[in-house]
Protein backbone atom coordinates (compact mmCIF):
# COMPACT_ATOMS: atom_id res chain seq x y z
CA UNK A 1 0.00 0.00 0.00
CA UNK A 2 0.86 3.59 -0.53
CA UNK A 3 1.26 6.32 2.46
CA UNK A 4 -1.19 8.01 1.23
CA UNK A 5 -3.58 4.15 1.62
CA UNK A 6 -1.98 4.03 4.42
CA UNK A 7 -3.13 7.28 5.64
CA UNK A 8 -6.43 6.83 4.73
CA UNK A 9 -6.89 3.40 6.78
CA UNK A 10 -5.48 4.99 9.78
CA UNK A 11 -8.26 8.03 9.18
CA UNK A 12 -10.99 4.85 8.90
CA UNK A 13 -9.70 3.03 11.92
CA UNK A 14 -9.26 6.32 14.31
CA UNK A 15 -12.73 7.27 12.84
CA UNK A 16 -14.70 3.88 12.68
CA UNK A 17 -13.33 3.44 16.69
CA UNK A 18 -14.11 6.85 18.02
CA UNK A 19 -17.59 6.44 16.52
CA UNK A 20 -18.29 2.76 18.70
CA UNK A 21 -17.25 4.03 21.50
CA UNK A 22 -19.53 7.07 21.43
CA UNK A 23 -22.39 5.23 20.51
CA UNK A 24 -21.45 2.55 23.37
CA UNK A 25 -20.76 5.93 26.21
CA UNK A 26 -24.24 7.52 24.95
CA UNK A 27 -26.08 4.02 25.36
CA UNK A 28 -24.20 3.69 28.58
CA UNK A 29 -25.93 6.92 30.09
CA UNK A 30 -29.14 5.90 28.79
CA UNK A 31 -28.80 2.30 30.68
CA UNK A 32 -27.39 3.73 34.02
CA UNK A 33 -30.51 6.06 34.29
CA UNK A 34 -32.51 3.20 33.61
CA UNK A 35 -31.01 0.45 35.64
CA UNK A 36 -30.36 3.29 38.64
CA UNK A 37 -33.53 5.43 38.89
CA UNK A 38 -35.48 2.19 41.30
CA UNK A 39 -32.68 2.99 43.68
CA UNK A 40 -32.91 6.38 44.48
CA UNK A 41 -35.40 8.35 46.24
CA UNK A 42 -37.18 10.78 44.32
CA UNK A 43 -34.86 13.53 45.93
CA UNK A 44 -32.28 11.98 44.75
CA UNK A 45 -33.46 12.00 41.42
CA UNK A 46 -31.61 11.88 38.48
CA UNK A 47 -28.25 10.86 40.93
CA UNK A 48 -26.22 8.17 39.43
CA UNK A 49 -27.10 9.70 35.57
CA UNK A 50 -25.50 13.17 36.60
CA UNK A 51 -22.80 11.78 38.25
CA UNK A 52 -22.12 9.16 34.99
CA UNK A 53 -22.13 12.61 33.10
CA UNK A 54 -19.62 14.02 35.26
CA UNK A 55 -17.41 11.10 35.09
CA UNK A 56 -17.92 11.07 31.07
CA UNK A 57 -16.85 14.73 30.96
CA UNK A 58 -13.60 13.76 33.12
CA UNK A 59 -12.93 10.37 31.06
CA UNK A 60 -13.46 12.96 27.60
CA UNK A 61 -10.33 15.43 28.74
CA UNK A 62 -8.49 11.67 29.59
CA UNK A 63 -8.50 10.25 26.01
CA UNK A 64 -7.57 13.88 24.92
CA UNK A 65 -4.26 14.17 26.80
CA UNK A 66 -3.23 11.09 25.61
CA UNK A 67 -4.67 11.37 21.82
CA UNK A 68 -2.64 14.62 21.93
CA UNK A 69 0.79 13.58 23.87
CA UNK A 70 3.30 12.07 21.32
CA UNK A 71 3.40 8.59 22.43
CA UNK A 72 6.82 8.15 22.10
CA UNK A 73 7.55 10.22 25.51
CA UNK A 74 6.12 7.14 27.49
CA UNK A 75 9.63 5.87 26.92
CA UNK A 76 11.72 8.65 28.67
CA UNK A 77 9.27 8.19 31.67
CA UNK A 78 9.21 4.32 31.76
CA UNK A 79 10.71 4.22 34.80
CA UNK A 80 8.29 7.20 36.84
CA UNK A 81 5.24 5.28 35.43
CA UNK A 82 6.22 1.76 36.52
CA UNK A 83 6.67 3.20 40.13
CA UNK A 84 3.82 5.36 40.35
CA UNK A 85 1.63 2.31 39.13
CA UNK A 86 3.13 -0.55 41.54
CA UNK A 87 3.16 2.52 44.73
CA UNK A 88 -0.54 3.07 43.47
CA UNK A 89 -1.26 -1.11 44.23
CA UNK A 90 0.63 -1.13 47.46
CA UNK A 91 -0.78 2.43 48.56
CA UNK A 92 -4.14 0.92 48.48
CA UNK A 93 -3.70 -2.10 50.80
CA UNK A 94 -2.22 0.33 53.39
CA UNK A 95 -5.16 0.96 56.37
CA UNK A 96 -6.12 4.89 56.55
CA UNK A 97 -5.14 5.18 52.89
CA UNK A 98 -7.26 2.38 51.20
CA UNK A 99 -11.06 1.84 52.23
CA UNK A 100 -12.35 -1.31 52.70
CA UNK A 101 -15.68 -1.93 50.81
CA UNK A 102 -17.52 -5.18 50.76
CA UNK A 103 -14.11 -7.13 52.22
CA UNK A 104 -11.61 -5.84 49.55
CA UNK A 105 -9.34 -3.04 50.00
CA UNK A 106 -9.73 -1.71 46.75
CA UNK A 107 -10.46 1.83 46.73
CA UNK A 108 -9.27 5.25 47.73
CA UNK A 109 -11.91 7.72 49.07
CA UNK A 110 -11.82 11.34 48.60
CA UNK A 111 -14.84 12.58 50.10
CA UNK A 112 -18.12 11.29 47.51
CA UNK A 113 -15.41 10.23 45.59
CA UNK A 114 -14.26 6.67 45.24
CA UNK A 115 -10.93 5.86 42.65
CA UNK A 116 -10.12 2.16 42.33
CA UNK A 117 -6.21 1.93 42.09
CA UNK A 118 -5.81 -1.19 39.41
CA UNK A 119 -8.05 0.75 36.99
CA UNK A 120 -5.74 3.16 36.78
CA UNK A 121 -2.69 0.92 37.30
CA UNK A 122 -3.71 -1.38 34.38
CA UNK A 123 -2.79 1.98 32.47
CA UNK A 124 -0.11 2.70 33.95
CA UNK A 125 1.34 -1.41 33.23
CA UNK A 126 0.56 -0.65 29.58
CA UNK A 127 3.07 2.51 29.39
CA UNK A 128 5.53 0.85 31.66
CA UNK A 129 5.79 -1.98 29.29
CA UNK A 130 5.15 -0.92 26.10
CA UNK A 131 7.91 1.78 26.75
CA UNK A 132 10.30 -0.90 28.41
CA UNK A 133 9.80 -3.59 25.92
CA UNK A 134 10.92 -1.04 23.29
CA UNK A 135 13.97 -0.27 24.70
CA UNK A 136 14.99 -3.91 25.22
CA UNK A 137 14.02 -5.72 21.91
CA UNK A 138 17.04 -6.86 21.15
CA UNK A 139 17.79 -7.97 24.73
CA UNK A 140 13.99 -9.84 24.75
CA UNK A 141 15.16 -13.14 23.64
CA UNK A 142 17.39 -13.15 26.80
CA UNK A 143 15.87 -14.99 29.50
CA UNK A 144 17.73 -12.54 32.11
CA UNK A 145 18.02 -9.10 30.24
CA UNK A 146 15.00 -8.67 28.90
CA UNK A 147 12.33 -11.56 29.60
CA UNK A 148 12.39 -12.04 33.38
CA UNK A 149 12.12 -8.05 34.56
CA UNK A 150 9.47 -7.58 32.16
CA UNK A 151 7.70 -10.14 33.51
CA UNK A 152 8.51 -9.68 37.58
CA UNK A 153 7.03 -6.45 36.60
CA UNK A 154 3.84 -7.94 35.74
CA UNK A 155 3.97 -11.07 39.06
CA UNK A 156 4.35 -7.82 41.08
CA UNK A 157 1.28 -6.13 40.09
CA UNK A 158 -0.40 -9.26 39.95
CA UNK A 159 -0.19 -10.12 43.67
CA UNK A 160 -0.59 -6.81 44.87
CA UNK A 161 -4.03 -6.51 42.90
CA UNK A 162 -4.43 -10.08 44.15
CA UNK A 163 -4.31 -8.97 47.50
CA UNK A 164 -6.70 -6.58 47.94
CA UNK A 165 -8.31 -8.97 47.05
CA UNK A 166 -9.71 -8.87 43.06
CA UNK A 167 -8.60 -12.21 41.27
CA UNK A 168 -10.60 -11.29 38.26
CA UNK A 169 -8.61 -8.11 37.37
CA UNK A 170 -5.85 -9.54 38.60
CA UNK A 171 -5.94 -12.23 35.66
CA UNK A 172 -6.95 -9.72 33.02
CA UNK A 173 -3.09 -7.55 34.08
CA UNK A 174 -1.34 -11.08 34.30
CA UNK A 175 -3.25 -11.96 30.34
CA UNK A 176 -2.85 -8.42 28.84
CA UNK A 177 1.15 -8.06 30.20
CA UNK A 178 2.16 -11.35 29.40
CA UNK A 179 0.44 -10.70 25.70
CA UNK A 180 3.01 -7.75 25.46
CA UNK A 181 5.73 -9.48 26.92
CA UNK A 182 5.34 -12.39 24.59
CA UNK A 183 3.97 -9.83 21.62
CA UNK A 184 7.61 -7.79 22.06
CA UNK A 185 9.39 -11.09 20.81
CA UNK A 186 9.75 -13.46 23.89
CA UNK A 187 10.88 -16.59 23.49
CA UNK A 188 8.07 -19.01 23.52
CA UNK A 189 10.17 -21.88 25.68
CA UNK A 190 10.49 -18.99 28.06
CA UNK A 191 6.69 -18.35 28.15
CA UNK A 192 5.87 -22.09 29.10
CA UNK A 193 8.51 -21.95 31.65
CA UNK A 194 6.80 -18.68 33.17
CA UNK A 195 3.60 -20.21 32.83
CA UNK A 196 4.26 -23.50 34.09
CA UNK A 197 6.24 -22.48 37.04
CA UNK A 198 3.29 -19.60 38.54
CA UNK A 199 0.32 -21.28 37.12
CA UNK A 200 -0.03 -24.38 40.27
CA UNK A 201 1.39 -22.06 42.60
CA UNK A 202 -1.88 -19.79 42.31
CA UNK A 203 -4.48 -22.35 41.79
CA UNK A 204 -2.97 -23.83 44.59
CA UNK A 205 -3.50 -20.36 46.65
CA UNK A 206 -6.95 -19.55 45.51
CA UNK A 207 -7.92 -23.47 46.38
CA UNK A 208 -6.98 -22.58 49.78
CA UNK A 209 -6.79 -19.25 50.27
CA UNK A 210 -9.82 -17.83 48.39
CA UNK A 211 -12.86 -20.18 49.30
CA UNK A 212 -15.25 -17.91 47.59
CA UNK A 213 -14.20 -18.35 44.53
CA UNK A 214 -14.89 -22.27 44.65
CA UNK A 215 -17.80 -21.38 45.72
CA UNK A 216 -18.81 -19.44 42.46
CA UNK A 217 -16.81 -22.20 40.50
CA UNK A 218 -19.38 -24.57 41.69
CA UNK A 219 -22.19 -22.26 41.17
CA UNK A 220 -21.31 -21.63 37.56
CA UNK A 221 -21.26 -25.29 37.29
CA UNK A 222 -24.61 -26.37 38.70
CA UNK A 223 -26.67 -22.45 38.83
CA UNK A 224 -29.73 -23.72 39.78
CA UNK A 225 -28.40 -25.54 43.07
CA UNK A 226 -27.39 -22.13 44.18
CA UNK A 227 -30.07 -19.72 43.18
CA UNK A 228 -30.17 -18.40 46.45
CA UNK A 229 -26.62 -18.37 47.16
CA UNK A 230 -23.61 -17.87 44.84
CA UNK A 231 -25.71 -18.35 41.76
CA UNK A 232 -27.88 -16.23 42.68
CA UNK A 233 -26.64 -13.07 40.66
CA UNK A 234 -26.03 -15.19 37.64
CA UNK A 235 -29.67 -16.39 37.75
CA UNK A 236 -31.50 -13.00 37.80
CA UNK A 237 -29.28 -12.31 34.98
CA UNK A 238 -30.37 -14.92 32.78
CA UNK A 239 -33.97 -14.75 34.06
CA UNK A 240 -33.77 -10.79 32.87
CA UNK A 241 -31.80 -12.02 29.52
CA UNK A 242 -35.07 -14.55 29.38
CA UNK A 243 -37.51 -12.00 29.76
CA UNK A 244 -36.05 -9.80 26.77
CA UNK A 245 -36.96 -12.38 24.16
CA UNK A 246 -35.97 -11.27 20.69
CA UNK A 247 -36.69 -7.26 20.99
CA UNK A 248 -37.03 -6.70 24.66
CA UNK A 249 -39.71 -5.88 26.81
CA UNK A 250 -39.18 -1.90 26.47
CA UNK A 251 -36.71 1.05 27.20
CA UNK A 252 -37.47 1.61 31.17
CA UNK A 253 -39.20 -1.91 31.75
CA UNK A 254 -37.11 -3.74 32.89
CA UNK A 255 -38.67 -5.78 36.24
CA UNK A 256 -35.18 -7.76 37.25
CA UNK A 257 -33.41 -3.84 38.08
CA UNK A 258 -36.58 -3.55 40.77
CA UNK A 259 -34.20 -4.99 43.80
CA UNK A 260 -34.10 -8.85 42.20
CA UNK A 261 -30.51 -8.43 40.37
CA UNK A 262 -27.92 -7.31 42.08
CA UNK A 263 -25.49 -4.47 40.83
CA UNK A 264 -27.96 -3.63 37.86
CA UNK A 265 -26.34 -0.44 36.48
CA UNK A 266 -22.88 -1.32 37.38
CA UNK A 267 -21.43 -5.24 36.26
CA UNK A 268 -25.23 -6.51 35.39
CA UNK A 269 -25.90 -3.65 33.31
CA UNK A 270 -25.81 -5.65 30.32
CA UNK A 271 -28.18 -7.95 31.89
CA UNK A 272 -31.06 -5.13 31.80
CA UNK A 273 -30.26 -4.01 28.72
CA UNK A 274 -31.03 -7.74 27.75
CA UNK A 275 -34.55 -7.20 29.07
CA UNK A 276 -35.04 -4.31 28.12
CA UNK A 277 -34.01 -4.33 24.62
CA UNK A 278 -33.88 -7.61 23.75
CA UNK A 279 -30.89 -10.01 22.06
CA UNK A 280 -30.84 -7.57 19.59
CA UNK A 281 -29.71 -4.98 21.54
CA UNK A 282 -27.23 -7.29 23.33
CA UNK A 283 -25.88 -8.51 19.83
CA UNK A 284 -25.51 -5.18 18.99
CA UNK A 285 -23.53 -3.90 22.14
CA UNK A 286 -21.18 -7.39 21.23
CA UNK A 287 -20.88 -6.37 17.36
CA UNK A 288 -19.67 -2.84 18.86
CA UNK A 289 -16.97 -4.05 21.10
CA UNK A 290 -15.84 -6.45 17.97
CA UNK A 291 -15.42 -3.50 15.89
CA UNK A 292 -13.57 -1.77 18.61
CA UNK A 293 -11.57 -4.72 18.80
CA UNK A 294 -10.77 -4.46 15.16
CA UNK A 295 -9.89 -0.85 14.42
CA UNK A 296 -7.48 -1.23 17.68
CA UNK A 297 -5.53 -3.67 15.96
CA UNK A 298 -5.81 -1.79 12.75
CA UNK A 299 -4.23 0.58 14.54
CA UNK A 300 -1.32 -1.90 16.24
CA UNK A 301 -0.82 -3.43 12.47
CA UNK A 302 -0.07 0.15 11.37
CA UNK A 303 2.47 0.96 13.59
CA UNK A 304 6.00 2.16 12.80
CA UNK A 305 8.10 1.63 16.04
CA UNK A 306 7.50 -0.87 18.35
CA UNK A 307 6.44 1.45 21.25
CA UNK A 308 3.52 2.42 18.96
CA UNK A 309 3.08 -1.58 18.61
CA UNK A 310 2.57 -2.56 21.63
CA UNK A 311 0.47 0.51 23.39
CA UNK A 312 -1.93 0.46 20.92
CA UNK A 313 -1.91 -3.69 21.37
CA UNK A 314 -2.43 -3.56 24.95
CA UNK A 315 -5.12 -0.93 25.32
CA UNK A 316 -6.83 -2.89 23.04
CA UNK A 317 -6.44 -6.13 24.70
CA UNK A 318 -7.50 -4.39 27.99
CA UNK A 319 -10.82 -3.10 26.35
CA UNK A 320 -11.31 -5.96 24.75
CA UNK A 321 -10.70 -8.75 26.94
CA UNK A 322 -12.55 -7.07 29.74
CA UNK A 323 -15.74 -6.26 27.79
CA UNK A 324 -15.73 -10.22 26.78
CA UNK A 325 -15.40 -11.62 30.65
CA UNK A 326 -17.84 -9.18 31.95
CA UNK A 327 -20.14 -9.89 28.52
CA UNK A 328 -19.28 -14.14 29.83
CA UNK A 329 -20.57 -13.19 33.05
CA UNK A 330 -23.65 -12.01 32.48
CA UNK A 331 -24.88 -14.80 29.88
CA UNK A 332 -23.93 -17.70 32.10
CA UNK A 333 -20.70 -18.96 29.78
CA UNK A 334 -18.45 -17.49 33.03
CA UNK A 335 -18.57 -17.75 36.74
CA UNK A 336 -19.35 -14.63 38.33
CA UNK A 337 -16.81 -11.96 38.30
CA UNK A 338 -16.92 -8.32 39.95
CA UNK A 339 -15.76 -6.81 36.49
CA UNK A 340 -17.52 -3.77 34.85
CA UNK A 341 -18.71 -3.59 31.13
CA UNK A 342 -16.24 -0.97 29.22
CA UNK A 343 -17.89 2.36 28.23
CA UNK A 344 -21.81 1.06 29.83
CA UNK A 345 -21.42 0.31 33.31
CA UNK A 346 -21.76 3.07 36.19
CA UNK A 347 -18.64 4.19 37.75
CA UNK A 348 -15.58 7.29 37.15
CA UNK A 349 -12.32 4.65 37.21
CA UNK A 350 -13.63 1.98 34.90
CA UNK A 351 -14.94 5.05 32.44
CA UNK A 352 -12.22 7.40 32.80
CA UNK A 353 -8.97 4.80 32.87
CA UNK A 354 -10.55 3.05 29.21
CA UNK A 355 -11.15 6.45 27.83
CA UNK A 356 -7.66 6.80 28.50
CA UNK A 357 -6.77 3.70 26.76
CA UNK A 358 -9.00 4.87 23.87
CA UNK A 359 -7.26 7.97 23.85
CA UNK A 360 -3.60 6.30 23.52
CA UNK A 361 -4.70 3.79 20.63
CA UNK A 362 -6.26 7.58 18.92
CA UNK A 363 -2.15 9.16 19.59
CA UNK A 364 -0.68 6.01 17.82
CA UNK A 365 -2.64 6.16 15.01
CA UNK A 366 -2.54 10.00 14.61
CA UNK A 367 1.65 10.07 15.28
CA UNK A 368 1.66 7.00 12.30
CA UNK A 369 -0.21 9.36 9.89
CA UNK A 370 1.57 12.16 10.86
CA UNK A 371 4.98 10.19 9.67
CA UNK A 372 3.65 8.95 7.05
CA UNK A 373 1.95 11.90 5.55
CA UNK A 374 5.67 13.23 5.55
CA UNK A 375 6.34 10.75 2.99
CA UNK A 376 5.86 10.99 -1.08
CA UNK A 377 2.29 9.71 -1.57
CA UNK A 378 3.72 7.63 -4.72
CA UNK A 379 5.73 5.93 -2.02
CA UNK A 380 4.76 1.89 -1.06
CA UNK A 381 4.57 1.11 3.03
CA UNK A 382 5.79 -1.83 3.72
CA UNK A 383 3.73 -3.84 6.45
CA UNK A 384 5.03 -5.97 9.32
CA UNK A 385 6.78 -8.83 7.82
CA UNK A 386 5.41 -12.20 8.73
CA UNK A 387 8.97 -12.84 10.20
CA UNK A 388 9.26 -10.71 12.51
CA UNK A 389 5.65 -11.16 13.48
CA UNK A 390 4.34 -10.51 16.72
CA UNK A 391 7.27 -8.62 17.54
CA UNK A 392 7.08 -5.29 15.80
CA UNK A 393 10.02 -4.17 13.46
CA UNK A 394 10.50 -0.41 13.90
CA UNK A 395 9.98 1.71 11.01
CA UNK A 396 9.40 -1.08 8.20
CA UNK A 397 10.66 0.01 5.06
CA UNK A 398 9.24 2.83 2.55
CA UNK A 399 10.50 2.12 -0.74
CA UNK A 400 9.28 3.54 -4.72
CA UNK A 401 5.92 2.17 -5.60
Amino acid sequence: MSAAEVVKDLRSARNVLLAAVGLLAVLGLIMVYSASWARVSDAAGNYYLFRQMTWLAAAAVAALFFWMVDYRVWVRLRYPVMFCTLLLLAAVLMPGVGSRINGARRWFRLGTIGIQASEFARVGMVVFLAGFLSTRKDKITSFWRGFLPAVVFVGAGFVLIAAEPDIGMALLWAVVGGSLVFAAGSRISHVFLMTALAVPPFLFVVATRFGYIMARVQAYLNPAAEATGKGYQAMQSMIALGRGGLFGVGLGESVQKMFFLPEPHTDFILAVLGEELGFVGVLLVIFAFVVIAYQGLRITFWARDTVGHLLALGATLLVSVQAAVNIGVVTGALPTKGMALPFLSYGGSNLVSTFALVGLLAGVARRTAAELRSLAPTRTFTVVPTECWPAPCDLPDVSEA
